[in-house]
């Protein structure tokens, strides 16, 4: 019964999320057998609780980048083919083909092109090159409300007269009433979060984060795996954007030069 007490009993330390259908159904069926099969239903739940979160997890940890920064790498991406795509035009209508001139020339709308394509690509699956070259990632939004609110209640007990020291309580004169009372300051100093779940009282809005907002260094090897992963295949797709079209403005004459 161990088992029980540790993974299924209700408010234990490694508590399972499970229907409470299949608690009871397994807590019922454990008065009379404890042959393996009574954990049946609890493992497949538990299995498909795993394979549903686990992907979810793995999407979401890859994100390195807050919605801002991600935008911030469309705009660039956006603006870095346009210049490709200028400079392309420039020189597909300006410069002469062969034999007067070489369409080599063309190749200077290469890199922004492979630039733009990867930053948007970047954008699109969470990633950054530079936050991942540092090993880090950006915090996330709920992530800043929980240190502000952090510091709010470090705040307000550091702001909160002694108690100890105040006079209404070591006053001989001090009524039944008044020690009974209790101010707002003293009842923020003894729990400075109930103010977060009073009645009524609205909550606060996720604090917007920085397009270089602050950061804090991954930990965990799978997390780095999967980032360095992002980068090969930034990469890669970056090439195969470039290739194709490489084959489109190398492939379009340019203007010919007249016959004497």
């Amino acid at each position: 019964m161990h088992v029980v007490a540790t993974f299924v009993k209700s408010k234990s330390a490694k508590q399972l999320n499970l229907d409470g259908v299949v608690r009871d159904t397994l807590l019922r069926d454990l008065k009379h057998s404890v042959h393996p099969d009574v954990f049946l239903h609890v493992y497949r739940e538990v299995y498909d609780a795993l394979s549903n979160s686990v992907p979810r997890f793995l999407a979401q940890a890859t994100v390195s980048v807050n919605r801002q920064k991600q935008i911030y790498h469309y705009v660039v991406g956006v603006v870095l083919i346009l210049i490709s795509i200028t400079i392309a035009i420039i020189l597909i209508t300006c410069v002469h083909t062969p034999p007067n001139s070489h369409r080599a020339w063309r190749l200077f709308a290469l890199p922004w092109w492979q630039i733009g394509c990867m930053s948007i690509l970047s954008s699109f699956r969470g990633y950054c090159s530079q936050i991942a070259r540092r090993g880090n990632v950006q915090i996330r939004s709920w992530e800043l409300q929980e240190h502000s609110s952090d510091e709010e209640s470090y705040t307000l007990i550091r702001a909160t007269p002694s108690l100890l020291t105040s006079a209404v309580h070591l006053g001989p004169d001090t009524s039944d009433e008044d020690d009974c009372s209790i101010t707002s300051s003293e009842k923020r100093a003894i729990a400075p979060f109930a103010d977060e779940f009073s009645d009524g009282a609205p909550s606060d809005p996720l604090p917007v984060p920085k397009v270089f907002g602050p950061e804090r260094v991954v930990i965990d090897p799978r997390i780095k795996a999967l980032h360095s992963r992002l980068k090969f295949e930034m990469l890669g797709i970056g090439l195969l954007c470039t290739s194709a079209y490489s084959a489109i403005i190398f492939s379009v004459p340019g203007p010919l030069t007249s016959s004497p």
